[in-house]
């Protein structure tokens, strides 16, 4: 590996040194990532108002056909060929380069890059002057460019912030590029197609099968609430959603970006509209609409395909749809929620549910009663939803005819594959599971997992999200053995709805203030024991078993000074206060104050530890000295 060494006395050296060197080459097998290469419009040159003009005159006639896939196809074809007239398009790069290294920067590093290699070939004087020369010419252009980029960062941060966060994120280089390999299956995949190919398979394997037909499942039909069978949308909410687009949003497989469907809203509103609503009244979606372009996001170590979640980049105009769906489908069933559940709905949210728990809990301490937690974790929850189940359940909330129909048509015959690096697998099929990023998958898990607190045993009581814990007030053996046998109940349904537990993830946590509390040994859903822990991380926020806050605050402080050094080592460019604080409140703050309401503290040395994060970022805001 290491060859030709050398020991070169300091003149020599093709830069200023006072000591020997030791000059070896090392034959390494490196293979240089390519950038990815897209094309682009270039909305720099758009023309907008001929765009809108030309679409304005555009005729679409939904009654036709009620081929669905037909009439998407002659919009999408009408709507792109209008923009690919008015709007040019540019091939851009994927560079991993930090954003100050502009053209200029480059071509200089490719000119010393150059004298090194000519300097190698022949090692006299005026080739390592010439070299020294070009070193130092790039040290001082990279200088000034970056801090260049730094003024203007400053001075564009109350109109351009995005181009703060770009520079955020190049620091910490926490980038999008996979850079690491991944293993699934005791196979290793090295490059970009190899991680997106060896991924999909990793996704793909969780998927569940149905354990009946579809068309089997009937399920009992609400006779409480009136039923949803018929939805019509009108013009003016598809404008409204459309002229309410975050730009910035990636575009799914139809490769339409938000910003074109935003600029031309109110022109393209109302064949939008008729094409929703002709998939609502045939009961069926364009098969591109349920196709998905899934980028991996690591929640642990980059290496094993199981730390990776699949976030699903869906065709916008399809999430419309959804949003359209989803409010309908809100009103409809939201007076038939358990209120334990606090998960994806309005005016409730993980401090909601902590704060109903803690009350329950508070209450039991208050009369010295013991109360057992179980937390339970859902395996790839989103993931298991088996399909035949909740066209079931929405039978019986009371979804009938087209919209039954169209319910079954967006859950079966859906595709995805795993974009890396610009890099696409192969198609494969999603069998089970709702998608995550999709707008109707939380609300469809919420409906999925509603009749769980059914089975709750009396005096037990459940809390959701997208997990569930169930607790218990414990003053002897007897109300352990009702908590143990709602966890048998827990596990009967389990497996009558495909929905598995994380087993490792499944814990206990006694909470009381006796010295001696009722010790039970509980089983997991089955046979093997649960584990007791001292301290839980419950929904963010960490819970013990005296409901003591101390170790909740030492993490939240600990953290919150970690981001606060890492602003000031990383951002001593940005002077201004108003712009400090900004990034307090972003970075730090939001963190160190998440669901306060439920951990306030009231005691001395609790609330020092949190006035000593405040009163640092105080005098960085302020650049005061302490």
């Amino acid at each position: 590996v290491i060859d030709e060494v050398n020991i070169r006395s300091p003149e020599q050296c093709y830069f200023p040194t006072d000591h020997q060197i030791i000059d070896f080459s090392i034959r390494l097998n490196f293979q240089r990532t390519k950038s990815a290469v897209r094309q682009i419009y270039n909305f720099k040159e758009a023309d907008f108002e001929g765009l809108n003009n030309t679409l304005s005159q555009i005729t679409f006639d939904v009654n036709t056909t009620n081929d669905i896939d037909k009439l998407w196809s002659c919009w999408k074809k009408s709507f792109l060929d209008a923009v690919n007239n008015h709007i040019p398009t540019k091939t851009i790069k994927d560079s991993n380069s930090l954003p100050w290294v502009d053209k200029e920067v480059r071509h200089l590093i490719r000119k010393k890059y150059s004298a090194l290699k000519r300097y190698r070939q022949n090692k006299c004087e005026t080739r390592k002057q010439k070299l020294r020369s070009l070193s130092d010419a790039v040290k001082s252009l990279v200088k000034k460019k970056h801090w260049e980029y730094l003024r203007k960062i400053e001075t564009s941060f109350a109109t351009n912030p995005k181009l703060f966060w770009t520079y955020h994120k190049a620091i910490l280089h926490s980038r999008s590029k996979q850079t690491s390999d991944i293993v699934f299956n005791s196979i290793t995949a090295k490059s970009s197609a190899e991680k997106a190919n060896l991924l999909n398979s990793y996704f793909s394997s969780v998927f569940t099968t149905s354990s009946t037909d579809i068309g089997d499942c009937d399920g009992e039909v609400s006779e409480t609430e009136l039923g949803l069978g018929e939805l019509t949308i009108d013009v003016v909410e598809v404008e409204n959603y459309l002229r309410n687009l975050d730009i910035t949003k990636a575009s799914g497989p139809d490769k339409i970006p938000a910003r074109l469907l935003k600029e031309c809203g109110r022109h393209i509103a109302p064949s939008i509209c008729e094409l929703f609503n002709v998939s609502l009244r045939v009961g069926r979606l364009p098969v591109e609409w349920k196709s998905a372009n899934v980028t991996p996001v690591h929640k642990k170590h980059p290496l094993p395909a199981e730390n990776y979640r699949p976030i699903s980049l869906l065709p916008i105009i399809a999430k419309l749809l959804e949003r359209c769906v989803c409010r309908r489908l809100y009103e409809h069933i939201i007076s038939a929620i358990s209120l334990g559940q606090h998960g994806f709905l309005r005016n409730r949210s993980c401090t909601t549910q902590l704060l109903q728990v803690l009350h329950k809990i508070g209450e039991n301490l208050d009369s010295n009663i013991q109360t057992d937690i179980v937390y339970l974790d859902f395996a790839k929850a989103f993931d298991s939803v088996d399909h035949s189940l909740i066209l079931a359940k929405l039978r019986q909330f009371g979804v009938h005819s087209n919209m039954l129909n169209w319910f079954t048509n967006y859950l079966t015959g859906r595709t995805q594959r795993v974009v890396v690096d610009g890099v696409a697998s192969g198609w494969s099929s999603v069998t089970s599971g709702v998608p995550q990023g999709s707008i109707l998958g939380p609300m469809l898990f919420v409906l999925f997992i509603n009749d769980l607190p059914d089975i709750i045993l009396e005096k037990s009581e459940t809390a959701l999200y997208a997990d569930t814990k169930t607790f218990r007030k414990i003053t002897c053996e007897d109300d352990a053995r009702q908590s143990q046998q709602t966890l048998t109940n827990l596990a009967t349904w389990s497996n009558t709805n495909n929905m598995r537990f994380n087993e490792l993830k499944c814990k206990v946590l006694t909470v009381s203030r006796k010295k001696q509390p009722v010790d039970f040994t509980y089983h997991r859903l089955g046979s093997t024991t649960l584990t007791h822990v001292e301290k839980e991380k419950d929904l963010g926020v960490t819970m013990t078993g005296n409901l003591s806050w101390d170790s909740h605050i030492h993490e939240i402080t600990a953290k919150a000074n970690k981001l606060l050094s890492l602003l000031k080592r990383t951002c001593p460019f940005l002077t201004d206060a108003s712009v400090r604080r900004t990034l307090y409140l972003s970075l730090v703050k939001s963190n160190l104050c998440y669901a306060c309401e439920v951990w306030s503290p009231y005691i001395w040395s609790q609330k020092t530890k949190i006035e000593r994060v405040q009163r640092r970022a105080t005098r960085w805001i302020l650049k005061a000295r302490k």
